[in-house]
């Protein structure tokens, strides 16, 4: 009884140290900086201590939004001047050519104006250039240390060991210190598509981040061009990669975009798309600061990029990039990365998978037709309870999720990740193994034959566990076949089941006096190998997704984590559940299961189970946008008719509008969608981006913000023929949203700039956005033509949006003030002042 106890606590304990094993191996860094002394000792060496620096000085520039004085001045002339300083004292400097960009155009559906990249080529002896990129600019109220400017003090870095290499590189090496992304990746458009060097570029390395700190991961490649990743393979010393990160990305299922997207949309080249995905919690707040940045991650993604760098600047496929094919890349625990094309992944999934069920299949029969029958009975038995183990385990995380979520308790995992693992987690793996176990006694009660009574448990359960191989050589057939490239997760958990089998027949056939048990625990270890690898994984995604609650709704964001926990247990566990039928006393496996899940579930309920935090050690934030505004609507001969302010509150997360309603107890609360304004003008006169059914208004707050609004003059307005002329001049200063809302007779037909056509509430519009880099309050002259005959002397209502994220704080208002000064310490804003001015355009 109590040896029986034993193994089952026993069991409990090794699986959870091989999670914790798998966690290790995903934080570990195993770097050791390299300070400025020991550069003599290390020539051509990365020095972090140096690049760390920089980060400190272009940290404490603070948030650098695009168009403040931060971004296109401060961090702009920082990074200006120290590549001049490095062209200075290079090798041969007058190799080196550095380019201040400053350019304007239109992407996708925003235009933009005066835009700064600083562009440094490193000339090799050809003209054909791989580019590395980054972006120093800012989101609101961060300071942007780990998204972007530590990736750009780590180009330096490698711009300096580059520069004063005694070998000239094969190929040219431009670095792109791009000035805005955060506005719609423009300035990357405003590089590939104008600057005078971006038809040189072949390949590009772009670097990015979605956390903060930690190891960089190899997310996006290519598209195809399969020699990229070959690269990384054989050139950095500590890789960190899955290609399961870039199908997931691709899917749409994580909310972003990287300037990987401009270069291969735009410009038609190849890359590689790395990121920062350690504490995604501190992205895009006011925590992402050089705080959190160790320097031993700057020396590790230093010494990756340029060892990368160097081997692809030498390469002879850049000259004549070979177009390839799509590539399947993983790497376990970051000792080793595998890499190889996806039409030979899909031959190896496709072998591998019948293989790994075939083999045993046959072994297990002895190739007798009297053990045909009970075999095929016994694997079809084990593969049918794997597929309801699977659903009702879903089911029961989707109820226990869907109650959380109706008491009110959501994301209670946020702060305390470790409770979705006891809460979810366990759930999973309690449902799976009694699963399991009923159904092995309903087979026992109801379909027992004389066969089985002669089958040994051990041979029961080899056959059951070839039931589960038989479920995920479907499964990689059915994804292999389908085109997607994760399935080489599954073909790894074929591959070592295979083998784990092939070495346990041949000991017990080989070994005559090799005991009954022996081959469980060749089974348990070949296992455990593969357990770490999908633990890694599995670990990776859960921690990706969970920061990403607080920046996406979710309806129910336990869900979404339920399902994850869900998939892990089916990955991690599936060839371990059968083992428990040697355990005698399961009650004791069952209560230590049970107990962790109520004792988590309670904790939950807690304050261990209060979603957010402003712990400095480890903030977790709730995000909110809050946009101060004034609406001011003018009659065609430029009087103002009306003018009242407004605040505007956007609930990123589940939990929003109940700290809302906690913050500003006493007050009433108004939806957007209700507002007077918005049956006439285009979300009702309010800011785009900041305009959804979540949106809620401070009712009787009307305060206006201190926000001068775009100079505006209208320079033409006539109709002729069928044809309207509108032209009409703005002094930019800073970014603006345009809408114009059409006479019911007219429709948009040309302009000078880029505008996006949208019906809404029967009226037609057209909108756009003018993000502002470099202002010199210049006049901005906007021609547009419709087509049609007005059916009123109004041709148009143009609404002209300022939007100001870069002002002083001493600039906001007493309610404003007042107004932020309410939400709670563990709230983190994006806080706007807008101004909107509604102007109707008649014929002059």
């Amino acid at each position: 009884m109590l040896m029986a106890e034993i193994y089952s606590l026993f069991f409990l304990a090794y699986i959870v140290a091989l999670g914790f094993l798998s966690n290790y191996f995903l934080h570990r860094l195993d770097t050791k900086a390299l300070l400025k002394s020991q550069e003599e000792r290390y020539p051509g060496s990365f020095i972090a201590e140096r690049a760390y620096q920089q980060l400190k000085i272009l940290n404490d520039f603070g948030p650098k939004v695009v168009g403040s004085k931060a971004n296109e001045i401060l961090a702009a002339d920082f990074v200006f001047s120290e590549a001049n300083n490095i062209q200075k004292n290079a090798t041969n400097p007058d190799d080196i050519e550095i380019d201040r960009q400053i350019e304007s155009g239109f992407s996708y559906y925003d235009n933009y104006y005066n835009l700064q990249n600083i562009v440094v080529r490193i000339q090799g002896e050809t003209d054909h250039a791989v580019m590395l990129n980054c972006h120093f600019d800012s989101v609101p109220g961060s300071p942007g240390a780990s998204d972007d400017i530590v990736n750009c003090c780590v180009m330096m870095e490698i711009y300096r060991v580059l520069s004063q290499s005694p070998i000239k590189q094969r190929h040219t090496i431009i670095f792109l210190f791009n000035g805005s992304e955060e506005t719609g990746l423009q300035a990357a458009h405003a590089f590939i598509t104008q600057q005078k060097w971006r038809k040189n570029v072949r390949a590009y390395i772009n670097l990015e981040s979605t956390g903060s700190g930690g190891k960089e991961i190899l997310f996006r490649t290519g598209p195809k061009h399969d020699w990229l990743v070959k690269m990384y393979r054989e050139s950095v010393p500590r890789p960190f990669g899955q290609v399961a990160s870039e199908e997931l990305f691709e899917s749409g299922a994580i909310p972003s975009a990287t300037d990987f997207q401009i270069f291969r949309d735009y410009g038609d080249v190849p890359g590689l798309d790395f990121a920062y995905v350690e504490d995604g919690w501190r992205y895009h707040t006011r925590y992402d600061n050089i705080d959190y940045i160790t320097i031993e991650s700057v020396q590790h993604t230093g010494n990756n990029i340029l060892a990368l760098t160097k081997k692809i600047a030498n390469s002879k496929e850049l000259s004549d990039p070979p177009e390839g094919t799509y590539s399947i890349y993983f790497e376990y625990l970051g000792l080793v990365f595998v890499s190889y094309s996806a039409t030979a992944g899909a031959i190896f999934n496709y072998i591998i998978s019948i293989l790994a069920f075939a083999i045993p299949f046959m072994l297990q029969t002895k190739f007798k037709m009297e053990n045909l029958g009970f075999v095929i009975f016994e694997t079809i038995m084990s593969l049918v309870t794997i597929i309801i183990s699977i659903l009702l385990a879903t089911l029961a995380c989707w109820g226990m999720a869907s109650l959380m979520n109706s008491v009110d308790n959501t994301m209670s995992w946020f702060n305390t990740t470790f409770l979705s693992i006891g809460i979810y987690c366990s759930l999973a793996l309690i449902v799976q193994i009694a699963t399991y176990h009923a159904m092995q006694l309903l087979g026992k009660c109801f379909f027992r034959t004389k066969k089985y009574r002669e089958t040994s448990m051990r041979h029961r359960v080899k056959i059951n566990l070839n039931g589960v191989t038989m479920f995920w050589s479907l499964l990689t057939i059915t994804l292999t076949a389908m085109g997607m490239r994760i399935g080489y997760i599954f073909m790894v958990l074929l591959f070592v089941s295979l083998c784990t089998y092939l070495l346990t027949y041949s000991m017990c056939r080989v070994l005559s006096k090799t005991t009954s048990q022996s081959w469980i625990f060749v089974h348990v270890f070949g296992h455990s190998v593969v357990f770490l690898f999908l633990c890694y994984i599995s670990i990776q995604i859960l921690l990706l997704f969970i920061p990403i609650a607080a920046k996406q709704y979710y309806e129910n964001p336990d869900i979404l984590v339920a399902i994850i926990c869900v998939l892990w247990m089916v990955m991690c566990m599936s060839y371990f559940i059968p083992l428990t039928l040697f355990i005698k006393l399961r009650a004791v496996l069952y209560c230590s299961l049970l107990t962790l899940f109520v004792t988590c579930t309670i904790l939950a309920f807690t304050s261990l189970g209060f979603p957010y935090s402003d712990a400095q050690h480890a903030p977790r934030l709730q995000r909110f946008r809050t946009t101060h505004i004034k609406r001011t609507i003018y009659d065609p001969a430029g009087n103002e008719k009306s003018s009242i302010g407004n605040m505007m509150i956007y609930a990123w997360d589940r939990n929003g509008i109940r700290t809302l309603k906690e913050a500003f107890n006493g007050h009433d609360f108004l939806y957007i969608r209700n507002d007077e304004l918005c049956s006439e003008y285009y979300l009702c006169a309010f800011q785009h981006r900041a305009i959804n059914e979540r949106v809620i208004a401070i009712k009787g707050f009307h305060t206006k913000p201190n926000i001068d609004p775009t100079a505006y003059k209208l320079i033409k307005a006539t109709s002729n023929g069928g044809v309207v002329e509108i032209e009409f001049a703005l002094e930019l200063r800073t970014t603006v949203e345009l809408s114009l809302t059409l006479d019911e007779g007219l429709e948009f037909e040309s302009s000078n700039i880029d505008f996006t056509k949208i019906d809404q509430n029967q009226k037609r519009h057209i909108i756009t956005t003018i993000t502002v880099g470099v202002s010199n309050n210049d006049t901005y002259l906007i021609k547009i033509q419709l087509k049609g005959t007005p059916i009123s002397n109004i041709f148009a209502s143009l609404v002209v949006v300022t939007i100001d994220s870069t002002f002083d704080q001493g600039a906001k208002t007493t309610e404003f003030a007042h107004i932020l000064n309410k939400f709670p310490d563990y709230t983190f804003s994006y806080v706007h002042q807008v101004d909107s001015s509604v102007y109707e355009i008649a014929q002059k």
